[in-house]
């Protein structure tokens, strides 16, 4: 997967679970979609992700 298409699933998950009101459940997705991106795209983040 490419770095725009792992971001780009990061902001939809992101998103979706911040637009139900779970802010502790959003938390937790930012950080560990942050250590996944990082992972596997050599240290890259997503820029256009921003914490919630």
């Amino acid at each position: 997967m490419s770095l725009n298409a792992a971001c780009s699933n990061f902001a939809t998950k992101l998103g979706s679970t911040q637009a139900s009101g779970n802010i502790a459940r959003a938390r937790k997705i930012y950080a560990e979609g942050n250590k996944r991106v990082a992972q596997h795209s050599n240290g890259a983040s997503c820029p256009n992700v921003k914490a919630p």
